[in-house]
């Protein structure tokens, strides 16, 4: 498990927020550029693109660990 720092766990419940509004084709898609930063807007994060760059990463994990334990 990665060690989360205390100054980023809002992004950590940022991404599981975000997570749930995920949509799902043969599987799951990435979360959307619109979401994530209609995210940033709503909650008025201060440095929008960081934001959104700590999302993607999370997310490309997210998925990556998705088709690794689905043997893909």
């Amino acid at each position: 498990m990665p060690e989360l720092y205390d100054d980023l766990a809002w992004v950590w419940n940022a991404f599981w927020s975000l997570n749930g509004r995920r949509q799902y084709g043969y599987g799951p898609c990435p979360l959307s550029v619109g979401d994530i930063m209609e995210y940033a807007r709503l909650y008025e994060v201060r440095k929008p693109i960081d934001f959104f760059e700590y999302i993607s990463a999370m997310d490309n994990e997210f998925l990556r660990y998705g088709d690794t334990k689905n043997g893909d």
